[in-house]
């Protein structure tokens, strides 16, 4: 999506979803068809993976780029480390 000389991002992410329940992933049951519908022009990776089970820190993963050591967000922390750049910040 274009608006003027700016290009909107949206990260899904779908926590504890069975992709084989998902229309999107094949599912003969039509329960994605709002994603569907704006697949045209997106990118889907159907094969992911993740720096930990841990939300808070695969999270923060996803936004940074990082391994959990490196951002910091593990434990009982969920706060990145100092300076750390993040998809937010990096878009704006």
């Amino acid at each position: 999506m274009n608006r003027g000389n700016k290009r909107l991002v949206f990260v899904i992410i779908m926590d504890a979803t069975r992709p084989d329940h998902l229309s999107l992933f094949g599912s003969k049951r039509d329960t994605t068809p709002n994603l569907i519908k704006h697949l045209s022009n997106s990118l889907i990776f159907r094969n992911a993976y993740s720096t930990t089970s841990w939300t808070p820190g695969a999270h923060a993963s996803i936004i940074s780029g990082l391994y959990l050591h490196q951002h910091g967000c593990y434990g009982d922390s969920f706060d990145l480390k100092p300076g750390i750049q993040y998809l937010p910040k990096i878009l704006t």
